[in-house]
Formats: structure tokens, C-alpha cells, sequence
């Protein structure tokens, strides 16, 4: 969508966080002036382009993002580093985001993000496409990790907010997905030893 204005103060509403990006350009100049590319939900933005008031007129172009491509995008921007012992009682998780590495320290939560981690990545070798990948049955999983479903549950929820306290914008709700009866990890870019 673009929009023309003749303004000094601007406020954009954007409707979805992560989903969008709004740049400004200069009509007569053509000049980029300003660009968003997140609005927290339900905040308005207050630009403040660098032109006296009815001056010059400008160019608003919002581009949105589907929900899938955003989320691709996302998912594709983070790495997952999963450092298990041999017994795999204790195990560490390091996540890059391009030049940034988050360590996760060790927690309990991990060994859960591991193995479905690991089940996604087994499923990518012996060659289902990227949707199959990783799926399991929760009863399954949770005869596999010797837990009832609310403590997976539990598990899933401190794996969510110990990533979202150190990476606010991460999208914690595709690290585990969830279906009707399964559940898998969210992304495909993992490592382990």
C-alpha cells in the first residue's frame, strides 16, 4: 500500500509485530527518509521526518509480510547448538542469530528441545520433506521421556520464557510446534555432540 502525505509529524498503527516494515521516501527528492521494521502490537509509531511542515510531500509504502513467510524467515535466522553428554543427563544450548551467540547454560528443559531436535533432524536424513520432519505422537513422547503431559507442558512453557527473557523478539511460539495429538521442534537448523 502507498500512501502521500504533506506532513511534519506522523503516526503508522501496523497490524501485525514482526510482520510488517514501513519505509518513508521523499516525493520530490526521492530519497529514503525513514523506515520501521517493528511495531510492538497495539503502539502506533511517531515519526518525525526531517522537513518543515507542509514543505514536501511524501511516500509511504507498507510492505506486510504473509504470516508463513514471516515465520520462514524467522525460523531461518536462528541456529540451535545442543552440547550433550554421553549419558545425556546434562545438556547445554547455544543459539546464534546471525553474528550473536546466546548461551543458554544447561537446563532440564534442554534435553527436551534436544530430542525432539534430534527426531526432526533424523527424520530430515532419511529424507522426509521439511512439513513431516520431527513429528511425534505427545503419548509417545511422553512414554519416551518417562513424563505426563503436564510436566512436558511445564517443560515447553521455562524452555519459551528462558528464550524470550534473553531474545525478546524471538518467536517462541514456533520452537515447539504443535498439531492435533503431535508436537515438534520448530526449527531445522541444528547442531549437537
Amino acid at each position: 500500500m502507498t500512501l502521500f502525505a504533506t506532513l511534519d509529524r506522523l503516526s503508522i498503527a501496523l497490524p501485525a509485530y514482526k510482520l510488517a516494515s514501513t519505509t518513508i521516501y521523499s516525493q520530490s527528492k526521492g530519497h529514503q527518509m525513514a523506515t520501521i521494521k517493528t511495531i510492538p502490537p497495539g503502539k502506533k509509531s511517531m515519526l518525525r521526518p526531517k522537513i518543515a511542515p507542509g514543505s514536501e510531500n511524501v511516500s509511504i509504502n507498507n510492505n506486510f509480510l504473509s504470516d508463513d513467510r514471516a515465520g520462514e524467515r524467522q525460523q531461518n535466522s536462528f541456529h540451535f547448538y545442543f552440547n550433550v553428554s554421553a549419558d545425556e543427563e546434562h545438556v547445554t544450548l547455544k543459539i546464534k542469530q546471525g553474528h550473536s551467540e546466546y548461551n543458554l547454560q544447561e537446563r532440564s528443559h534442554h534435553y527436551l528441545l534436544f530430542v525432539l531436535a534430534r527426531m526432526r533432524e533424523q527424520d530430515s536424513i532419511n529424507g522426509f520433506d521439511k512439513d513431516n520432519q520431527g513429528w511425534v505422537y505427545m503419548d509417545k513422547f511422553c512414554k519416551m521421556l518417562g513424563m505426563d503431559r503436564p510436566h512436558i507442558n511445564i517443560q515447553i512453557y521455562r524452555a519459551r520464557q528462558q528464550i524470550k527473557k534473553l531474545l525478546p523478539d524471538f518467536p517462541t511460539d514456533v520452537l515447539v510446534e504443535r498439531r492435533q495429538g503431535g508436537l515438534r521442534f520448530g526449527f531445522d537448523e541444528i547442531s549437537y555432540k
